[in-house]
């Protein structure tokens, strides 16, 4: 962060390490219930959390015992040329517990600031992309994820609904041709600005977008 970019701390245990950079009090609180907030939306977590009350926040949640009371989940410091990123809860424990959208949500921002411009994939959470380079092309695997993947008691699965109705946005140069791969069928894709806008109607399982 010193020399640029951004330095992502989550959790209480980690925050402790960085008081003094973050000008944070280091005062843990065990345990509460807290309701995060997003979009208007909110979430129940019993977790612990670091207390920022001083500092002007990015996420915020209410404490239980007191719903006018709102407690600052995470923040954002200037740290030489980049910055720090800091959120008072173990975010990744309270999702693997306690999923919800509004937590997934919450996540995606803080992991926005880490986001550069090249690819964004509109319409679904469920889709994986991957960026790939060979021989001067681009290829842009996109994976349909649904599925009881976290169900511990689900030992297999023989259906995963396909997602319909994406849009795919890409950084990069205008390309001559834009093509499905294995079928090689063109879909519908346009250019404007330096972005490139890819429509897909429905994708089962895998597919990939070819540039060239």
């Amino acid at each position: 962060a010193q020399n640029g970019g951004t330095l992502a701390l989550w959790g209480p245990d980690t925050l402790r390490l960085f008081v003094d950079e973050i000008n944070i009090s280091g005062e843990i609180t065990d345990s509460d219930v807290i309701y995060v907030e997003d979009e208007g939306d909110f979430a129940p977590i019993k977790q612990r959390y670091m207390r920022a009350s001083t500092e002007k926040g990015t996420g915020f949640g209410l404490l239980q015992t007191d719903m006018g009371e709102k407690v600052n989940l995470s923040l954002e410091k200037p740290y030489g040329n980049g910055k720090i990123q800091a959120v008072m809860f173990d975010l990744g424990r309270a999702y693997e517990k306690e999923p919800s959208v509004v937590l997934r949500r919450f996540a995606e921002r803080q992991l926005a600031a880490f986001a550069g411009k090249a690819m964004r994939v509109i319409g679904s959470h469920l889709v994986l992309p991957l960026w790939m380079e060979k021989e001067g092309h681009t290829f842009i695997n996109l994976l349909n994820i649904g599925g009881a993947h976290a169900e511990e008691r689900q030992r297999s699965f023989d259906e995963i609904p396909p997602l319909y109705d994406l849009t795919v946005q890409i950084s990069c140069n205008k390309p001559q041709q834009v093509v499905f791969l294995p079928e090689r069928t063109v879909p519908f894709w346009s250019y404007d600005n330096g972005m490139l806008t890819v429509q897909i109607d429905r994708l089962d399982i895998h597919t990939v977008i070819a540039i060239e």
